[in-house]
């Protein structure tokens, strides 16, 4: 059965009902023979785009008394023929600015009217218009834009690039103007071979979203003596592989259109606001390195979908960069010096770079002009860059280490007093870029350095910096004062704090610290009020010393030490006959001496394996503070451990017992309060208050308590001494008995100003075991493992100034601390620097 027209849609929906329609439409029978008679159909579509064939099969059953007759089968088969009908609306050329210019990459009308799937493809191709002296002649540039259309309903793989089939419609086809082309493709006759014309008509090629064009998108007729053309399809032949979904293999499926844009570009480039850029003077050499940054963007290259091409869509160029209104230095250097390539529609960004001294780069605010240029010559309205050179840091002075002096009879007061000169601090003179001439580099003056003494809340030093002593929230004197005067008051301590403070010609500042010794040989101050010193020593229960415990003086006096890397403290000039008491407090670094070992033994104590053997043990067992040692001590020691608690929830991380005080029972020390403070009632003479000192969690006793040094000796890391001239440059190999330990670490400084670190040649040390600091001039090294060799590494310098190797290059203890590693013992590391012989 053929099925033509548009029957086939109602045959069709009936065939694809259930099944009883499908019977209906399949068989018909009737009479008494056929009753008792069932009917089974099946239906088998093989459409393509609603094209192809429906196939119905059908068989029927008769039941009768000697059992079920089945007769043959028979099928249907009906053709439903294709119909291609559709029409193509390619844009008219365009010329216009581009911020007026359009978008057409979609103006494509699909109109599909029959059994058709049209899909379209845009590409573009930009060519530059003509120039005269670098600007354009007419247009900036041409976009030829290829629109190429598919009919996916007759198209078949096997036919391959669908392009080779491509008809290509004429721009023009009744000469009359590039105002668009309408393909139309019809089958009036419905004989599988279309008709196919060009309409040229200017008033209804625009498009689909115009209201006044929403009428193009419904059915096209034609009229073969209006403005319709037949195109001559000689030229490109047929694939005949289409004839697989029920056409004739005479189908045309593509089609290529290419409409011309013409761009005039009147638009300026513009430079983009600048973020502030802020560069810092280098303080050894009194220049400034800078990376100024600057951007612009072109808002006309992003107006059409063009295709960019390198260097040349949407691309701006350099046309002029100044410095403070005059012509870029040779020391600035912008980068790229070109314009930028990229698919990024215009938007492009440099950055000037170099190094100038004082006198080129001063400190101050500056600023860079820049104008650009994109492709179509047109220029940016000037645009200033700001940035500013700055020194922001002081240079410390070089103190002496403590200074002792005498009191004397102040000749108006009677009392005893002594003025020191700030410079009587100072060790030796200090160079900075802006000591008292900005951009020269000399001497900080004398009269730019001043001296502060700690005076603590009650006139005698207190070790606390604060606005006791006349300084700001800064550290910097509120009332900067060339000399400070020593009186009775500092005499009553062993030390008086002292700072040394540098003040450059920018207002910077910098210190550094030391201190005074003021004795009363003269005996010149009066007698002071009956008193004693209360001091005394904080240990572990091992003996070792511990640092940095804040001890509390307070009663009659309230006082606050800090204890040293001996462990003592002492408070002097106590009234005697009153009550006071004295408290520590020490709650850092509660990972200290804490580790996963520690867990091993308190779970031995736990099960009754290993108990610990010393009250102290047991209450630095207790992390809870629950006054027993349980699996709760444990869970929290290993958060702790682990880092999930930074710190003990309801303990400190050092307790501390009175060690005059006798444990009840030593293996319970809760049995009875033991005293965490020492109260020293009615003060007679002198006391002591010593404490032992309980690491909380650490039960094997490892915890570092001070910043003692123990060395078992010294490893000598040696290099050979020798001269250093200028412009030469030096292998410098380190070499040392590296199989006799584990591991060293260690920081290396050498002068900046007299060497500069080329490279590092590895030995024994590869790569991932440096850290290299060349601004400030330092190397930090830190290996383990087993040496091959005994040569560590060679460093490659280059002398900028004559010198000794030995006086430019140390080993210490800056960043990495400066440690080498033999079995279970420590030792220091040196460098030595034996001249050749």
């Amino acid at each position: 059965m053929d099925v033509t027209g548009s029957d086939y849609q109602s045959l069709v929906s009936a065939i694809l009902t259930a099944q009883g329609g499908a019977q209906n439409v399949l068989v018909t029978m009737s009479g008494n023979d056929c009753a008792n008679t069932f009917v089974e159909a099946t239906v088998t579509t093989n459409l393509h785009c609603e094209a192809g064939t429906v196939t119905g099969s059908y068989a029927y059953t008769k039941t009768t008394s000697k059992g079920d007759v089945t007769g043959s089968n028979g099928t249907v088969v009906i053709t439903v023929q294709p119909v291609h009908e559709y029409h193509i609306m390619f844009p008219a050329d365009l010329e216009g600015d581009c911020s007026n210019l359009r978008d057409t990459a979609n103006v494509i009308d699909g109109g599909e009217l029959s059994c058709d799937v049209l899909a379209v493809k845009v590409s573009d191709k930009r060519y530059n218009g003509a120039t005269l002296n670098g600007a354009p002649v007419a247009e900036c540039y041409k976009i030829f834009r290829t629109f190429t259309v598919i009919n996916w309903c007759q198209y078949d793989e096997r036919c391959g690039e669908p392009m080779q089939w491509a008809i290509v419609v004429p721009r023009d086809p009744r000469n009359n103007g590039n105002n668009g082309v309408n393909v139309l493709v019809r089958d009036t006759d419905m004989d599988r071979t279309e008709e196919i014309y060009y309409e040229d008509a200017s008033g209804t090629v625009a498009y689909p979203n115009d209201e006044v064009n929403k009428a193009n998108a419904g059915t096209k007729t034609y009229n073969q003596g209006d403005d319709q053309m037949t195109p001559d399809l000689t030229s490109v032949p047929a694939c005949s592989h289409t004839t697989t979904y029920g056409n004739n293999g005479n189908e045309r499926f593509a089609w290529m259109f290419t409409q011309h844009i013409f761009v005039h570009d009147q638009v300026r480039p513009e430079v983009l606001d600048p973020s502030e850029q802020v560069f810092y003077q280098n303080k050894n050499t009194c220049s400034s390195t800078v990376a100024i940054e600057f951007a612009a963007q072109d808002l006309c290259s992003g107006a059409t979908e063009v295709q960019q091409v390198p260097a040349v869509a949407g691309n701006l160029a350099i046309e002029r960069v100044k410095l403070n209104g005059a012509e870029l230095p040779s020391f600035l250097t912008v980068t790229p010096s070109h314009a930028l390539n990229g698919d990024d529609k215009g938007t492009n960004s440099w950055v000037v770079t170099g190094t100038g001294d004082a006198s080129q780069l001063p400190i101050g605010d500056h600023k860079l002009t820049v104008i650009v240029r994109d492709d179509c010559g047109n220029l940016s309205l000037a645009k200033d860059i700001p940035f500013s050179i700055e020194d922001t840091n002081g240079i410390a002075p070089i103190c002496y280490h403590g200074l002792s002096t005498d009191l004397m009879k102040d000749p108006d007061t009677g009392e005893g007093a002594m003025a020191v000169w700030a410079t009587d601090f100072k060790a030796s003179d200090v160079a900075d870029c802006n000591a008292k001439t900005v951009g020269v580099k000399e001497n900080i003056p004398d009269n730019q350095y001043y001296v502060v003494k700690d005076s603590g809340a009650d006139g005698i030093a207190d070790g606390v910096w604060d606005s006791h002593d006349g300084l700001n929230e800064a550290g910097i004197p509120a009332s900067p004062q060339t000399s400070v005067i020593f009186d009775c008051d500092d005499a009553k301590v062993t030390q008086v704090a002292v700072r040394l403070y540098t003040k450059d010609a920018l207002g910077n500042w910098a210190w550094c610290e030391t201190y005074a010794i003021v004795t009363d040989a003269r005996k010149v101050c009066p007698s002071a009020a009956a008193s004693a010193a209360i001091g005394g020593a904080i240990t572990t229960e091992n003996k070792e010393s511990v640092e940095g415990v804040e001890v509390a003086l307070s009663g009659h006096s309230s006082v606050t030490k800090m204890t040293g890397r001996d462990g003592e403290f002492g408070f002097s000039g106590v009234t005697l006959g009153y009550d006071y008491s004295v408290t520590p407090h020490l709650d850092k670094n509660p990972l200290n001496g804490v580790s996963t070992f520690d867990l091993v033994l308190i779970t031995k104590h736990i099960l009754g394996v290993q108990p610990l053997n010393s009250p102290y043990k047991l209450i630095a067992a207790d992390v809870n503070n629950s006054r027993s040692v349980t699996t709760l001590d444990l869970i929290q020691l290993r958060k702790l451990i682990l880092g999930i608690d930074t710190k003990y929830a309801s303990n400190t991380s050092w307790r501390f017992v009175d060690r005059s005080f006798k444990f009840a029972d030593p293996s319970n020390p809760w049995k009875t309060q033991f005293p965490e403070v020492a109260n020293l009632n009615d003060l007679a003479a002198d006391a002591k208050a010593n404490f032992v000192a309980v690491k909380v969690g650490d039960v094997n006793g490892n915890a570092v308590a001070n910043s003692i040094v123990r060395t078992a000796g010294t490893f000598e890391l040696k290099a050979e001494d020798q001269e250093l001239k200028a412009g030469n440059e030096y292998r410098i190999a380190f070499t040392g008995d590296l199989k006799s330990v584990e591991g060293l670490q260690f920081t290396m400084s050498y002068d900046v100003t007299a060497v500069e670190l080329v490279d590092v040649e590895y030995g024994v040390a590869k790569e991932e075991h440096f850290g290299i600091f060349a601004k400030e001039g330092v190397l930090t090294a830190s290996w383990n493992g087993d040496a091959k060799s005994n040569t560590f590494a060679t460093l490659v310098f280059r002398a900028t100034s004559d010198a000794t190797l030995s006086e430019v290059l140390n080993i210490n203890s800056r960043i990495t601390a400066a440690e080498a590693y033999r079995h279970n013992d420590q030792l220091s590391v040196e460098l030595l620097t034996p001249l050749a012989h």
